[in-house]
């Protein structure tokens, strides 16, 4: 299941939270935060395969600024929420088992205009607050 959103501005005092369930196949699942499907400010990409997270910013299409989590929180089949906050510095992300990490906002935007959560999962909910 994928969610696409564009047009629909979210701000530095919002939080957004994710909650769904890897598919029990699943190879991956992604969250991107940005101004278009492209140009993304967090590139947030749970691999199951890998048993990793990694982060990065998407400028053109190109990857770059990876960030390589050591822990992984995630599991096939099971609910999961994620919650992500940002500033115009950083991006903090709270996920499973209380893990929380922090990755830098290389746009330094105070907004952005684009989500995309896709590939192998079911979302359960999205919220903006």
């Amino acid at each position: 299941m994928n969610l696409t959103l564009r047009d629909m501005t979210v701000l530095q005092t919002d939080q957004m939270t994710i909650t769904g369930i890897p598919n029990a196949n699943a190879e991956r699942f992604t969250i991107n935060i940005g101004h278009e499907e492209g140009d993304v400010a967090l590139n947030f990409n749970v691999d199951f395969v890998g048993k990793r997270v990694v982060m990065k910013t998407l400028q053109g299409g190109s990857g770059s600024h990876e960030k390589t989590l050591e822990c992984f929180p995630f599991d096939k089949g099971q609910v999961f929420k994620v919650v992500i906050s940002f500033s115009s510095e950083k991006f903090t992300i709270k996920m499973p088992g209380d893990k929380i990490t922090n990755y830098t906002n290389n746009f330094g935007a105070d907004k952005f205009r684009f989500i995309q959560v896709l590939q192998d999962l079911k979302i359960k909910g999205f919220k903006i607050d």
